[in-house]
Formats: structure tokens, sequence, C-alpha cells
């Protein structure tokens, strides 16, 4: 069975549809908790996944084209089986976060991508955002959340990422206050000093 969103076969009752924030799931490839030349390896390894997740993966590049200031990151329970999830989000009309979640078999020697479920895509609406004055960690509040078929991804994808095709009111010029904090958080995560 093909997953016309994902781009890849998929396996249908292999996957349980969980987010990965949901289940905590273990950071990829840090299963284990030595330091050192190993450490630099595996962010190699998770980047390098990164990158062919992006180019691979049609939902996953679809999704980085629209909001190219995303999070991008991989969680696995068992990395040595190839089980992974890939997880993006990304903020919308300075409003709106929008995440996909996608779980994938992954070749561990090779890095290939050898298959992956149905996406998981959600618009949370965000409604205060603050910073801590002593820790300056961002937090933010949801409002409502909608979650997106298959089907209304397509319309998104169609509508060249405008979310209002998948049938959601949205509110493309009133910005959350606070926005400038988030972005400038993304921001410092997408480029480390």
């Amino acid at each position: 069975m093909r997953t016309a969103s994902c781009g890849k076969d998929t396996q249908a009752g292999n996957w349980t549809h969980a987010l990965a924030r949901a289940l905590g799931f273990c950071l990829l490839l840090g299963m284990t908790t030595s330091c050192g030349p190993n450490l630099v390896k595996r962010e190699q390894m998770k980047q390098a996944l990164i990158k062919k997740a992006t180019a691979e993966i049609s939902c996953v590049s679809e999704f980085h084209k629209y909001w190219p200031d995303s999070r991008i990151d991989l969680f696995s329970r068992n990395f040595q089986k190839g089980t992974t999830v890939i997880q993006v989000s990304g903020v919308a009309y300075d409003r709106y976060e929008v995440s996909l979640t996608i779980p994938t078999e992954v070749d561990t020697r090779t890095l290939s991508i050898e298959a992956c479920g149905a996406p998981q895509v959600f618009v949370h609406e965000i409604t205060a955002i603050s910073r801590n004055g002593q820790t300056e960690q961002v937090t933010y509040k949801y409002g409502q959340t909608f979650r997106i078929t298959p089907q209304a991804w397509d319309s998104i994808v169609k509508a060249g990422g405008a979310i209002a095709a998948a049938g959601i009111a949205i509110k493309t010029n009133d910005p959350v206050p606070g926005i400038e904090l988030l972005q400038a958080s993304v921001r410092a995560e997408l480029n480390p000093k």
C-alpha cells in the first residue's frame, strides 16, 4: 500500500500512531550515555538522516517548503531495529504551530529510509507566549487544536501551504502577542552559536 502524502511504501498495522512528545521517545541515537567521538558520530548520523528525510519523504519536504524555519527532529524507541519517528514543527501566520509526525523504518547501516507510515498533522493555535525572566525559556499556551487528515493535507499542499484550504477558519492577520520571542527562540535553535 502507498500513502500519497508520504511518498514511501507503508505497511498497514505496523505503526502505533502517537506523538513523540506524548510518549516521551528517546532522542535518536541517544540510546547510550557515552560521550566523545561516538556522540559526535551520532549527531552526524542524525543530521544526515534529517537531510535525507527532508529530501526523500514528500510530506516532510512539502512541510519544510511551506515553513522553512521549521524544527526537524528524530526520535527512536529502538534505533538498532530502525524504527524512527520524524517530527517537524513550524509557525504559521504568526499564530499557529503546525506539526507533522511520521513513523519511518530506516536501514541503520546505510541510513536509507525504507518505509514510512501515515503522517499525523496538527495545527495548534497559540494563544499566549511568555519568557521566564530567570531561565530565558520561552513558553506558550495553546487554544484550539485541529487534526489535519491526509486529504486535508493534500488540499493544503495544492493551495501552496494555505491552511485555510483544509476548511479551518484561520486568523491570518492577527499575530499572537510575543510571537517575536518564539521566532527568536526557533532561530536560536536552528542556528546555534
